[in-house]
């Protein structure tokens, strides 16, 4: 069925996102939320985001747009090493 044991792996879906930052906020401030409210983060923007695969960080890079659409540039690929013994946050 199938040639090589890699070809299994091939269709296994997996979770992407981009993390742009992340805050904590009191009940209270999430109540107090409305249209046109602004969430800081606790990210400067000239800071890479981090792509996660299954919630865990596997790359890093820069915010694009291409053709009014979001995208991601990769500037790094955490090393097996890293993701192995949590060296990134």
């Amino acid at each position: 069925m199938f040639n090589k044991p890699k070809e299994i792996l091939m269709n296994v879906p997996m979770r992407v996102s981009v993390e742009l930052g992340r805050v904590e906020l009191a009940v209270k401030d999430v109540l107090d939320l409305d249209t046109g409210s602004v969430v800081p983060l606790h990210r400067s923007v000239t800071e890479l985001v981090d792509l996660r695969i299954n919630d865990k960080i596997f790359a890093r890079g820069k915010v694009v747009t291409i053709e009014n659409k979001f995208g991601l540039r990769i500037e790094n690929i955490i090393t097996p090493v890293e993701r192995l013994t949590g060296l990134v946050r």
